[in-house]
Parts: C-alpha cells; sequence; structure tokens
C-alpha cells in the first residue's frame, strides 16, 4: 500500500485485514469507522487519532497526535478523515510517520463545477446578477468566477499561461493526494482566473463598502473566535453593540480571542443557529472550523436551537438593526428568509457569504436583487482560488 493512498467511500486499496487508526473526531472519522465495519469486516480499527483531544470517540480511545509513536506498532496504516488533511501529512511526516492513507474529501468537479444542465440553467441568471453590480470591476470578476465553475477557460488562456510560473504546482505539492490530475488542473487554471481578477484583500472581509460610521447594532450569524466581532466594534461609534449568533458555543469559549476583552459589554453571543423558523436542528462538526448546521439526523452532531431573526428582534424590541454578516456554512439562504421582515423594515447593510454551494453562488444574489429595493450590490472576495466570496447590499439613502 503506497504511502499517500487516497481511498474514496469504496476503500478500493485498503487491506481487507487491516488494522487502522483513524485520524479525525468528526463526521468523516464515524463515516470511515462504518465503512470499514460494513466493506472490511476482516478489518479492525484500533482507536482515533486528534490533534488536541484524548478520551474517547465513537466507542474507541483517542489518541493525541503528539503521543502518537508511543502506539505506532498497534496499527498497519492511519485513515485521514478529515478536511485538514494537508497540515495533518506535514504533522505526521514531522513524527516520521509515512503509512497513511487519505479518505477523499469530496468530489471536486461535483462540488465547484457546474454540470451542463446547471449550467443552462444558470447562465441567464448569472447575466442578471453581473449587470446588477454597481462596479465593472465587480461585474468583470463575478462573471469570470462563474466560468470558472462552468469550466469554461478559453477566454482566458492568456491569463492562465501568464500565471503559469505563479500558480503551476500549487495543487500538485500538499494537495497532491487529494485530486486526480484533472482536478488539479481544472483548480489550477481556477486559481489563475480568480488571480488576475479578484482584488484579493485577505483581511478585509464583511468591512467593504460597508459604513459603520453611524452603526449601533450590528447582528453577526456565525461569530467563530469573535476576530469579526471586534473588527466590527473597532469601526462603529461608542455604545454601539453586536448580537452575535453561534450554535458551537463552547468552541467560541475556548477559542476566542484576546481583542474582545476590550469590548466586554459590547457584545453578547447568542447560542442560536439562525434559521428561517425556530426548531431544534442537528450540527455536526462542532468542535472545528465549518461546522454547520442541518434538519437531517447527524450521528456525530448534537442537537442545538435555532431561531429566525424577525422573530428575536420582534421579542427583543430592538427598534433597529443596522448591520447583517452571515457566515453560517450555507444556512445563510435560510438565515435570509428567516430575516426578510427586517431586512425590509429595518433596511440594513448587508454582508453575506455566498461560495459555500454553487448554488448558493446564483441563488443568494439573486434573491437579494430581486427584493430589495432601491439598495446597491457588490462583491468581495478574500482567497486566492474557490470561497470566502462575500455579496454586499448597501441601501442607497446611505451611499
Amino acid at each position: 500500500m503506497p504511502p499517500g493512498l487516497v481511498v474514496g467511500d469504496d476503500l478500493y486499496g485498503l487491506p481487507e485485514n487491516g488494522v487502522y487508526a483513524l485520524y479525525g473526531t468528526g463526521e468523516r472519522g464515524i463515516r470511515v469507522h462504518n465503512l470499514i465495519r460494513d466493506r472490511l469486516p476482516g478489518a479492525r480499527v484500533c482507536f482515533f487519532i486528534d490533534s488536541f483531544k484524548s478520551g474517547t470517540f465513537n466507542g474507541l480511545p483517542v489518541v493525541q497526535v503528539d503521543r502518537l509513536k508511543e502506539s505506532s506498532a498497534a496499527f498497519e496504516a492511519i485513515i485521514i478523515c478529515s478536511h485538514a488533511f494537508p497540515e495533518i501529512i506535514d504533522r505526521l511526516k514531522g513524527l516520521g510517520i509515512d503509512n497513511y492513507v487519505v479518505h477523499r474529501i469530496a468530489n471536486i468537479f461535483g462540488v465547484l463545477r457546474c454540470s451542463d444542465d446547471e449550467r443552462l440553467e444558470a447562465e441567464e441568471k448569472v447575466g442578471i446578477i453581473a449587470s446588477s453590480l454597481k462596479l465593472d470591476s465587480d461585474r468583470i470578476f463575478y462573471r469570470a468566477l462563474m466560468d470558472c465553475h462552468f469550466g469554461n477557460f478559453e477566454p482566458y488562456s492568456g491569463i492562465i499561461e501568464q500565471y503559469n510560473q505563479e500558480v503551476d504546482g500549487l495543487y500538485n505539492n500538499k494537495w497532491l493526494y487529494a485530486y486526480t490530475k484533472k482536478e488539479r488542473d481544472f483548480l489550477e487554471a481556477s486559481t489563475k482566473v480568480i488571480l488576475h481578477f479578484a482584488n484579493v484583500s485577505l483581511h478585509r472581509h464583511y468591512l467593504d463598502h460597508v459604513d459603520f460610521s453611524k452603526m449601533k447594532t450590528v447582528i453577526e450569524g456565525g461569530v467563530f473566535d469573535g476576530q469579526d466581532t471586534c473588527n466590527f466594534l473597532e469601526r462603529t461609534p461608542s455604545g454601539s453593540r453586536v448580537i452575535g449568533f453561534e450554535p458551537d458555543r463552547a468552541k467560541f469559549e475556548e477559542i476566542k480571542s484576546p481583542c474582545l476583552e476590550r469590548f466586554e459589554g459590547a457584545y453578547c453571543i447568542e447560542p442560536y443557529a439562525l434559521w428561517d423558523c425556530r426548531e431544534n436542528l442537528w450540527l455536526y462538526g462542532q468542535g472545528y472550523d465549518g461546522a454547520n448546521v442541518s434538519r437531517d439526523f447527524a450521528e456525530s452532531g448534537i442537537k442545538v436551537k435555532a431561531c429566525d431573526l424577525d422573530s428575536y428582534v420582534q421579542e427583543r424590541g430592538i427598534g433597529k438593526v443596522d448591520f447583517i454578516k452571515l457566515d453560517i456554512e450555507g444556512a445563510e439562504m435560510n438565515a435570509i428568509q428567516g430575516a426578510y421582515k427586517t431586512i425590509l423594515k429595518h433596511r440594513p447593510q448587508l454582508a453575506i457569504s455566498i461560495y459555500h454551494s454553487k448554488k448558493d453562488m446564483v441563488e443568494i444574489p439573486l434573491f437579494l436583487i430581486q427584493n430589495l429595493k432601491q439598495y446597491t450590490h457588490y462583491i468581495g472576495h478574500y482567497y486566492i482560488g474557490f470561497g470566502e466570496t462575500v455579496w454586499y447590499c448597501v441601501p442607497n439613502e446611505i451611499l
């Protein structure tokens, strides 16, 4: 079994009677554990590995990676079951361990590249969306970004050639074991086009095009470590407040940014997921960046409470919402629909993450364009490839 073998859910290439350790104590770890049980009945999982945790998980011991050498004789190979596999590979190599396998993270073409049917359905909408952006540079970038999703690189052949030295090999290094060559070629071409047209500013998330000068109440959907909370409070007038919604409250308390100490009393964190109604949801991936909620049962998940912003604002008697930021791992459309009355009544500025799916890249901007009257629209991008794309809406009366 070669080091760095990639396996999918069929586990093709794994010895049927092997003994494995699973690196990753999240939903993917449980998935691979169950797949081994069902598809390789002669194989055995001896324990899980985690970068930070110890204890037990899914009925097995958890070994912290720093103690892994002490237990290396117990397994024949490590199966990496985490989206953070590049860093994990580096960590294992640093420990002198090379008998690892990567469980395939995703089907890149399924996640990022539109099928022919998806492209045909989206093309007209993309034209409407692009024409609704105020800045010429935004229109050009959005069309180029969607062409990447469509796999339409012909108009950009000169640009792709221009960026060869800077980008070639980017997906042939740490990411070698995650993608096929065809997928790596797609990602490299997309990265070159995005780099050319995007004004990538890695530390301006949710800040571009927003006027903070008269804000009093900020709604923040998705707090994570609170760094964005600090960024907002640094820019708003004295006496302003941020109301954050973070269902993974335990993780927030563990990693919250020290900058929040300067703003005690100016923010509160509600332990709810923003949604389109009040109900209980399943949070999975808790404890990790990218944790998300779903109505579907998740074996590794925890049950959390969700609320719609319209009900929350009414019940708390909030007179005016000035700004709404949403980065909630694919639940943005649900949250927008749950805040629709508030948005129409209060006319806040909006900064909405749209990059969590191909569908969101089209449907969220289209919904906002069609339903918000007298708003001006912008787009921001904060990563060298796909991801971290933010749609901004600013009411015309404050421009």
